[in-house]
């Protein structure tokens, strides 16, 4: 999955994302780390022109595959930096009432073996 960001002169998504390959692997030595220590679960948000909530999407086992910061062609330009991650598998959910309702019935179903009657739509 690849994102773009835009960076600001406070160089926050350089320095988030400079850390997070790090300790992907330290590139000074070549060392990696563990899956484990260095994934991460992220969350994304698809929004409609309006800023609502259209989906939710939880993306699992995110790794850092790569970053590049991009470059600005002359000063007036800003920073787009790629980001390339990989995952395991990612879950959808619709951003209603509905979708909240059915998330919450398939989880309490996955771990009890029952939908309680409140859930039940």
């Amino acid at each position: 999955m690849n994102l773009v960001f835009i960076e600001t002169t406070d160089g926050i998504v350089f320095d988030f994302f400079s850390a997070w390959q790090d300790a992907v692997m330290n590139m000074k030595t070549g060392k990696g780390n563990n899956k484990e220590l260095v994934s991460a679960i992220v969350n994304l948000t698809l929004i409609d022109n309006n800023d609502n909530a259209m989906r939710l999407f939880t993306i699992w086992g995110c790794i850092l595959k790569g970053y590049n910061r991009g470059k600005a062609d002359n000063s007036d330009e800003i920073f787009k930096a790629d980001i390339t991650l990989g995952f395991d598998y990612f879950t959808e959910t619709k951003a209603d009432l509905v979708g909240t309702l059915s998330t919450l019935s398939g989880v309490t179903e996955y771990f009890t073996g029952k939908v309680p009657e409140w859930l039940k739509f």
